[in-house]
């Protein structure tokens, strides 16, 4: 689930001192769309003028992709669901009626989306090129509600996670028929869906695992794919992938944290607090998430230790995990010039 970032302007114009002070709250959340003017007035010379603009997407929005300048963005509008198209680049937004029952999104190379619908157990599909709903659906089993949805090239059809049968849909778009695959091995449905090459991994929101199904002949061979149940934490809900990294991104909704999965092993290798916990002090972040981390940085030996102040020097630094850093910062400890930032490598 995304929400858009709000965009806050602030102006104040000041007069002179005065002791009579008026202070009036209009709103304590501003809908999509709305302006919140003056919401802090004290005196008629002292004004400060506050302006809060939520991007106008639409209410309650559940999911997102991304087509190009296009971020997709799939909204509970009531009964009156909807696609909201933002252009990235322009702002602007154009709304595409869908129905009630839109949940999840996905984006074909063909300039389609395919928008899931729970209501009605089908998929429909997103003419990108104008904005519009086409007529053709996509017919599910009976009784499906499906959830989140993926389309990968190589694997050819879309995949759909059905959390109420325990399945995965495969869905090919050309109207073949579907393909459905137990998803977990305890039977539990998945809340979603990540591919990497020829291996999907669905999340166990209920039993706070994963599934790694692993399907090198391909995924309509007849050869039985390997499933691997793996142990994450509570609450499993979403997948991000890292491709740089190899890293697959799991958020655990029941503990708050986010589990780091080796792509190589298909092992949870560490793990990042997501949220801060009640008791513990906003005042200070004593960044112990990641100075734990498996991968932080250290430096071993840095030379040469002195140079001359205005002139040029070669500096070597060796250490571990540096890979990706392209600069140096030098801090002054009496603090007359706090932080000096050279480029290179």
């Amino acid at each position: 689930m995304v929400t858009p970032f709000w965009v806050a302007e602030i102006v104040t114009v000041v007069g002179f001192d005065t002791t009579l002070v008026e202070t009036v709250k209009v709103a304590v959340l501003a809908p999509a769309a709305t302006r919140t003017l003056a919401g802090t007035v004290a005196a008629a010379v002292l004004l400060l003028e506050r302006v809060t603009v939520a991007p106008p997407v639409g209410a309650g929005p559940v999911s997102v992709a991304l087509a190009g300048n296009l971020a997709l963005v799939v909204n509970e509008d009531d009964d009156i669901n909807s696609v909201s198209a933002v252009d990235l680049k322009s702002h602007q937004v154009t709304k595409i009626a869908l129905g009630r029952g839109a949940r999840g999104i996905a984006v074909d190379s063909a300039n389609k989306a395919y928008v899931t619908n729970e209501d009605a157990g089908s998929i429909r599909v997103i003419d990108l090129a104008h904005l519009t709903a086409t007529p053709a659906t996509i017919s599910l089993p009976p009784n499906s509600r499906p959830a989140s949805i993926q389309w990968t090239f190589h694997l050819g059809p879309l995949v759909v996670a059905e959390p109420s049968s325990g399945q995965i849909l495969l869905v090919p778009t050309d109207g073949h028929p579907y393909k459905a695959i137990k998803a977990n091995p305890d039977g539990k449905g998945p809340s979603d869906v990540a591919i990497v090459g020829e291996t999907l991994y669905f999340a166990d929101q209920a039993g706070g695992s994963f599934t790694v199904f692993q399907t090198p002949s391909g995924i309509y061979s007849n050869t039985p794919p390997t499933v691997t149940s793996v142990p994450a934490d509570l609450g499993l809900r979403a997948f991000a992938v890292d491709t740089e990294d190899k890293l697959l991104l799991g958020v655990c909704e029941g503990s708050g944290r986010l589990a780091l999965i080796d792509l190589n092993s298909n092992h949870v290798i560490d793990w990042v607090n997501a949220v801060r916990g009640e008791l513990e002090s906003t005042a200070r972040n004593d960044h112990s998430d990641r100075l734990t981390a498996s991968n932080v940085p250290a430096l071993h030996s840095f030379s040469p230790a002195i140079g001359n102040k205005n002139s040029t020097v070669a500096i070597t630094v060796t250490g571990t995990n540096l890979t990706g850093a392209t600069d140096i910062s030098f801090i002054d400890p009496t603090g007359v010039d706090f932080a000096r930032s050279l480029g290179g490598r």
